[in-house]
């Protein structure tokens, strides 16, 4: 969701990339994107008006590009991810700042061979759901098994710079409140993408939340449902 109202990522759950996208969004319109963006960005019309973030993000030789699409907008499909926030929503507030983000993967900053980013999310009922829209931030990096929480058992991306990733690949990691799961309060999860293609290899989630006055370093306790990732 491109709002400056961001939910809480619990301490001990997710280590952030190092690389960050500079600065905040800025308002463009489609004709403004990249050609090869704008022919898939469907989710608004030629000149309507978005956010984005100005500068994508280097992902080994490729680009990211992060670009907002509106609410019930058509040509995505969204992770199905529950609000948990205290914010009531009032009916004058800007609908831009409940957008979803949609990523493109390319060759270079011009957008070139641009492909839209594709996660599958495994429904509660067994199905794959293929999703390319996003309320809650992506992180990319690389998580080993000795990429593991002591505290919380969970797993987090390296923050060091030293991970050396396969060449074409990355992994993506994401927090979520699942939608289609009401008893679970939290998952943390990856996704290695290889060229253009993601798989999810790690799922943790908790049933658990921690009360308000709970220490910042304490996290409630996480089951580890799938870890697909190497040893070191």
């Amino acid at each position: 969701m491109i709002m400056l109202l961001a939910a809480p990522i619990l301490v001990g759950l997710l280590a952030l990339s190092s690389q960050a996208f500079a600065g905040g969004p800025i308002y463009t319109y489609r004709y403004e994107l990249p050609p090869a963006i704008a022919r898939l960005h469907t989710c608004i019309g030629p000149r309507q008006r978005t956010l984005r973030y100005p500068d994508p993000w280097r992902v080994g030789k490729r680009r990211m590009f992060r670009v907002g699409c509106p609410e019930n907008a058509p040509d995505i499909t969204r992770l199905p991810h529950r609000g948990e926030s205290a914010y009531v929503r009032k009916p004058d507030d800007d609908p831009d700042h409940f957008q979803s983000t949609v990523y493109y993967l390319a060759d270079n900053a011009r957008g070139r061979n641009a492909k839209r980013l594709v996660l599958p999310y495994p429904r509660a009922d067994g199905t794959t759901l293929m999703t390319d829209a996003f309320d809650e931030e992506l992180n990319i990096g690389w998580s080993a098994r000795a990429h593991t929480s002591l505290a919380s058992g969970v797993a987090y991306l390296d923050l060091t710079g030293t991970a050396i990733y396969p060449p074409g690949e990355f992994m993506i990691a994401m927090r979520i409140v699942p939608a289609d799961r009401p008893e679970i309060k939290n998952v943390f999860a990856m996704w290695r993408v290889k060229g253009d293609k993601a798989e999810l290899i790690y799922w943790a989630e908790t049933r658990e939340t921690l009360p308000k006055d709970a220490p910042s370093h304490q996290s409630p306790p996480y089951a580890i449902v799938l870890d697909k990732r190497s040893e070191r």
